[in-house]
């Protein structure tokens, strides 16, 4: 199955003021957000679908109880699996929950999925493609 580069946007930072940001990420069927890294931690887990994320040498497939947590400058890389949706909540270091050097697997228990939705950045990024 033939996979389409998506570029996630926005791209908004988490800050002093607003150390944790939430973004709805909703790419077409079978995307990949290729390998990139930034200054701040990132927890992503689906809300819709699975994924498979690539990180420190290692591949997770994410289900949606689950999420990876990948930290500060490290180089990962996203697959949605079909039809997904991905919440990708941005953690500024001094706010971060786990270790600032080891990706981790987190359940996602009801309240984390409520407080994501929540924290959402409104409104959701369209589908690329999307009229």
């Amino acid at each position: 199955m033939p996979r389409t580069t998506y570029q996630p946007v926005p791209l908004t930072q988490p800050t002093a003021e607003q150390p944790v940001i939430v973004h709805l990420r909703l790419p077409p069927p079978n995307a990949i957000i290729r390998r990139h890294r930034h200054a701040w931690g990132q927890v992503s887990f689906p809300s819709r679908g699975s994924i498979r994320v690539t990180a420190a040498g290692t591949t997770w497939v994410v289900p949606t109880m689950r999420a990876v947590w990948i930290p500060p400058d490290v180089e990962h890389e996203v697959v949605t699996l079909g039809d997904a949706a991905l919440h990708a909540c941005y953690v500024l270091p001094a706010a971060a929950p786990l270790s600032l050097t080891t990706c981790a697997v987190v359940e996602v228990s009801a309240l984390m999925r409520n407080l994501m939705v929540a924290l959402t950045d409104a409104p959701a990024c369209p589908r690329a493609g999307a009229s």
